[in-house]
């Protein structure tokens, strides 16, 4: 800002040096003008008249002439003071006309020179009118500047609760039961949610540094509001020294009047100026040989900066060329994170297929147990059978009691009944091992259930750990949004939620405890079927027969369980891929954000080159500027010795060059104001560009952060999208979407934004080149009216000579 409030005072001072050597000029020819108007006047053009005869109209021979007329003019004054003090009183009548006609002649300048003050006050009260409301209108576009920034603040903060509604869906989504067959899986995914989540909240870290920035940023606009409104203050001051300086310019005409009056005692003080002027002009030739050197060399060192300049805007193209190409790659790069986000949709489609797959093998899993329970039933029968058995026996030993006559009969027959009886046994120990075998798949079933159990413990100290990171994150939200009674709800629900799943865990081991007790009594029971099996010696046919239907059965259900252990292992390896395809997806993904990091240090390096590149740009202008102020330095010296030498035509040329020197400098304020005020819209635009630059990579990082929170609300609702309620499936999904919609609303805006923003930085860029050649132009023109200066000192010398 320094820089372009230097480069407006520097154009300002060149267009104060170019009016006033104009002004100057004007004053010389004014000057000489009174003078041929007093001898018109007064001797009826009489020194004058002869050039008018020859066509002379040298204006340094106007000069010789304007001194012919002011030693005749002394004469006839010292020739009236001779007359008022008697000593001559033979030309008293013609000197007393003639003093008669002078008092008309002035009366008739005094009214002229009343109505042009009157005149020039009124036109300076007009451009002051003018000049505010000017200023009025600044102010106004200062007020649409701070409203344009409150405009943004609100959809910052529209954002900010936008990505608070998409928390709170989030928070929702995962409050769904998980159940205890998908706890391995979910487990993993679980783990890589966490991992999401630690990203995001290195992402809202990083987030709340940026709104920290911003807060500063809006200091530092606010800061800039405030040296706007000094700088229409000092436009104010610099108007209100105008109007002082027109009451000078009055005074001075009423200086100038007395002085007319006084013109007896001018007299002597106009012959010492006469005097000591042949003295000014020896000292001014060595003056103006030191200045013609100290503007010579501040000539070359004006060139050298404009070098600088110009190599400092090449340099400035090819940043912005350089910013274009990264702006290129960026768009690939979101190009590429799409088609990864289309493949990432497929995969989800894939794990979909597989959880449906798994939905079968659980319906699998429900009909072997059906299975296992109706063997159980079937076991219950067989011990009705065995107590049925144990009846027949008390029934066959009251026969045998009956037969123990015909025992010596029956002895082949008692022979083939312990043949019997060996073979019942054999069956008996077969059917002891097969008890033992279904002990054993019970025991296995229980340690089975018994690493479920543990798995769900498991998972549950993930949800915790979940839980608890969640909420850590809610906490540090607190300091951006203050929603604190939403988030005693959530935690509140988040509470009770897991109060339901202490009960649900409770009401499983209690199931599991009963089981176990089922377990324990069917033991009970086989063990009394072992011992009531060891009597049993009859109904042996039977018994086998029963044996070789339950191994028949026992077999159909190893059958099954390979088959769901074949399917399981099947699944594993396609879980396993489909992880392994995962991982490949974040890793490209994780690729893609490191190198939209780099993209961004690259263009956070430019726009710090760019930034040093002004602040050079600003240093060099403001040296240029000190140039400027020392060759304004040269030509105030000039205009003093200018002044100087004129000093003794001065007090006789209060005539009507008076008048249009006053409307000259009133031209001359009406231009500087001009350029004060084109000077202030330069430098308010300038602040709105670097304002919307800066909002530009604000936007372009608030859309990486909902690009990334978008991936990781997929993943979540992927994770939850199996035990989730359609109806409320479909609710979220709809209401995402219109997050979404809206997402993209603002996408748009800020799109359409940035493009406006970037025609502003080109417009901006042709300012500047314009302002340059502006510069080389005044610098020009200073150049040659030095050169001009300097032919008028060489004539004025040879003149003086």
């Amino acid at each position: 800002m320094n820089s372009e409030a230097d480069h407006a005072q520097l154009q300002f001072e060149i267009q104060r040096l170019r009016k006033t050597l104009a002004q100057q000029l004007s004053e010389s020819g004014d000057m000489v003008n009174g003078i041929r108007e007093l001898d018109e006047m007064l001797y009826n053009g009489a020194c004058f008249q002869h050039a008018e005869e020859d066509g002379d109209d040298d204006f340094f021979a106007d000069f010789g002439r304007a001194r012919q007329v002011l030693g005749q003019l002394e004469s006839d004054l010292r020739q009236f003071n001779a007359v008022i003090s008697g000593e001559d009183d033979s030309s008293t009548s013609p000197l007393q006309g003639l003093l008669g006609e002078w008092r008309e002649h002035l009366i008739v300048l005094q009214s002229k020179g009343g109505d042009a003050g009157d005149e020039a006050v009124q036109v300076l009260r007009q451009d002051i009118a003018q000049m505010r409301d000017q200023c009025q209108s600044l102010r106004q576009e200062l007020q649409e500047v701070e409203q344009q920034r409150d405009d943004e603040t609100a959809q910052t903060l529209q954002l900010q609760r936008q990505l608070q509604l998409l928390n709170d869906e989030r928070a929702k989504m995962s409050e769904s039961d998980d159940q205890v067959q998908h706890l391995q899986n979910e487990c993993q995914q679980l783990k890589d949610t966490l991992e999401g989540l630690k990203g995001e909240r290195e992402q809202l870290a990083e987030k709340c540094q940026e709104l920290q920035q911003e807060s500063s940023h809006v200091d530092d606009l606010r800061q800039q509001l405030h040296n706007a409104q000094s700088a229409g203050e000092q436009a104010q001051e610099r108007l209100h020294g105008i109007e002082n300086e027109l009451n000078q310019r009055q005074q001075e005409c009423d200086n100038l009047r007395r002085t007319v009056e006084q013109g007896e005692q001018t007299h002597v003080s106009l012959q010492e100026t006469l005097d000591h002027q042949e003295a000014a002009l020896v000292q001014c030739r060595t003056e103006r040989d030191a200045a013609q050197e100290k503007c010579d060399h501040w000539e070359q060192t004006s060139i050298a900066l404009r070098e600088e300049i110009e190599a400092l805007q090449q340099e400035k193209a090819a940043n912005e060329a350089l910013v274009a190409n990264l702006r290129g790659d960026y768009e690939r790069s979101s190009q590429e994170v799409s088609a990864t986000a289309q493949r990432l949709q497929q995969e989800q489609a894939k794990v979909e297929q597989l959880q449906e797959h798994i939905h079968s093998q659980e319906e699998r899993i429900r009909q072997y147990d059906i299975t296992t329970s109706e063997l159980q039933e079937k076991l219950q029968q067989s011990q009705d059978q065995v107590q049925s058995l144990e009846q027949q026996c008390e029934r066959i030993q009251e026969n045998a009691d009956t037969l123990e006559q015909s025992m010596a009969s029956l002895q082949q027959e008692i022979a083939t009944q312990q043949q019997q009886l060996d073979e019942a046994q054999a069956a008996a120990s077969q059917a002891e091992r097969s008890s033992n075998d279904i002990q054993a798949q019970l025991t296995t079933e229980q340690a089975h259930r018994q690493s479920l159990e543990e798995a769900r413990a498991q998972a549950q100290a993930e949800i915790d750990k979940l839980q608890q990171v969640q909420a850590d994150l809610e906490q540090r939200l607190a300091g951006v949004d203050a929603n604190q009674a939403e988030r005693d709800a959530m935690m509140s629900q988040v509470q009770h939620q897991r109060e339901e799943e202490q009960r649900r865990s409770e009401q499983l081991q209690a199931a599991l405890e009963e089981a176990e007790q089922t377990v324990r009594q069917k033991q009970e029971e086989l063990a009394l079927a072992q011992q009531s099996v060891q009597d049993k010696d009859q109904e042996c046919a039977h018994l086998q027969e029963r044996f070789e239907q339950l191994q028949r059965e026992h077999e159909a259900v190893q059958e099954k369980l390979s088959e769901i252990s074949a399917d399981s292992d099947q699944r594993k390896a396609q879980i396993q891929e489909l992880q392994l395809e995962r991982q490949a997806m974040q890793e490209a993904v994780n690729e893609n954000d490191v190198q939209s990091r780099q993209q961004q240090e690259q263009l956070a390096t430019l726009h710090e080159n760019l930034r040093r590149r002004e602040e050079e740009y600003a240093a060099l202008q403001k040296d240029l500027a000190q140039s400027e102020q020392t060759v304004a330095a040269l030509r105030e010296e000039l205009e003093q010795l200018r002044h100087r030498s004129d000093i003794s035509g001065e007090s006789l040329t209060v005539t009507v060059s008076e008048r249009d020197r006053l409307r000259h400098e009133l031209a001359m304020a009406q231009a500087r104001r001009e350029d004060e005020l084109r000077d202030l819209r330069n430098q308010l635009q300038l602040r709105h560009e670097d304002m919307l630059a800066e909002r530009e990579s604000e936007i372009r990082q608030q859309e990486e952060e909902i690009a990334r929170l978008r991936s990781a609300l997929k993943d979540a609702h992927n994770i939850v999208a199996s035990q989730a309620d359609p109806h409320l499936i479909a609710e979220r999904q709809s209401v995402q979407d219109d997050n979404m919609a809206q997402l993209r609303l603002s996408l748009e805006e800020q799109r359409l934004r940035h493009e406006s923003e970037l025609q502003a930085l080109a417009d901006r860029d042709r300012s500047m080149k314009q302002l340059l050649n502006e510069a080389r132009e005044a610098v020009l023109a200073a150049r040659e009216e030095r050169r001009r200066d300097q032919a008028m000192i060489a004539e004025l010398r040879a003149q003086q000579s």
